[in-house]
């Protein structure tokens, strides 16, 4: 008997033991905050087997091989249209009849070529030197948006200017367009998820992307509007 409890309690320091390698191979095999990290690690070692289950529901993050399967499932439909565009472009069937000049089918030969620029057309390009008049039109776009509002930023605080763009988003929203909002988790810190509750409430979307992976921040503003 004394035998017997002997080889189970082993057994158990033995699976103990496995469980906290397991533990922080899974958790620091993924880039995450601190305490998120070590939150993770008390719930699989306190509850080992349980909070397995719990990690695989709540703690796992979207990994770089499934960014980069999406991000080669992109490249794909890209190269599709280049090849399209460039067989387009040998029979001159690319560009309008009122826009076949040669400085233009150059231009478009060059972009496709050199940057894999896909030619498209019913565009509207407009610079801005200046933060202030930036996001006054951006706001104003948004507001008078019809069909769809799709917006990417790295920071979205809940700061006075926040606000703002959040309200438009919510009017945009209430008016029956289509509105999306995906933010950088790391780039906006502080900034809750809560922040959005009554966007989602008017149909619209607001979601993190993964933290980001490179060591200096960067700021991104990728704004789509379908009126």
């Amino acid at each position: 008997m004394i035998l017997t409890w002997d080889i189970i309690r082993r057994t158990i320091e033995v699976l103990w033991i496995i469980n906290i390698a397991f533990a922080i191979w899974t958790v620091f095999r993924s880039r995450r905050s601190v305490v998120a990290t070590w939150a993770w690690m008390l719930v699989l070692t306190v509850l080992p087997g349980i909070g397995f289950i719990l990690y695989l529901f709540f703690g796992r993050q979207l990994s770089h091989d499934e960014i980069f399967a999406i991000q080669e499932e992109q490249k794909k439909v890209q190269r599709h249209y280049l090849a399209e565009q460039r067989d387009m472009l040998k029979e001159h069937d690319l560009l309008p009849e009122k826009e076949r000049l040669p400085r233009v089918r150059m231009l478009s030969e060059l972009n496709l070529n050199n940057d894999d620029a896909i030619l498209t057309f019913d565009n509207q390009v407009k610079v801005f030197i200046s933060g202030p008049e930036l996001f006054d039109q951006m706001i104003t776009d948004i507001k008078n948006a019809k069909k769809s509002v799709s917006l990417e930023f790295y920071t979205f605080y809940s700061n006075q200017l926040g606000h703002r763009v959040l309200k438009a988003l919510e009017e945009a929203a209430a008016n029956g367009a289509k509105v999306r909002v995906i933010y950088d988790a790391s780039g906006s810190r502080g900034t809750k998820a809560s922040f959005f509750d009554h966007l989602r409430e008017l149909g619209g979307e607001a979601q993190p992307f993964i933290k980001s992976t490179g060591l200096l921040p960067h700021d991104s503003i990728t704004t789509y509007i379908e009126n």
